[in-house]
């Protein structure tokens, strides 16, 4: 794996939500720390699914990803009016 993959895709996350550089202190702080509960979080649910039998780990695996879709449906909508 590559060294330290989730600080890798925290600073392309944060150049996303942030194009032109401008955020305060305070507000990457708190993005960064919503940012690494979110990945801890699901470290913990792959780790559930890696206990799984193979069958049953496809279709967690697949609920997992619907969800998280699901959650960012309104951060990607949003992203797309600044850009449109």
């Amino acid at each position: 794996m590559k060294d330290n993959a989730i600080e890798k895709e925290w600073l392309r996350y944060r150049t996303a939500c942030f194009p032109d550089g401008k955020v305060s202190p305070v507000q990457d702080r708190e993005t960064r720390q919503a940012f690494f509960a979110g990945a801890l979080v699901a470290c913990g649910l792959m780790t559930d699914v890696a206990k799984l039998p193979d069958e049953d780990a496809e279709k967690a695996l697949v609920r997992l990803m619907k969800d998280a879709v699901g959650g960012c449906k309104e951060i990607v909508t949003d992203n797309m009016r600044k850009f449109n």
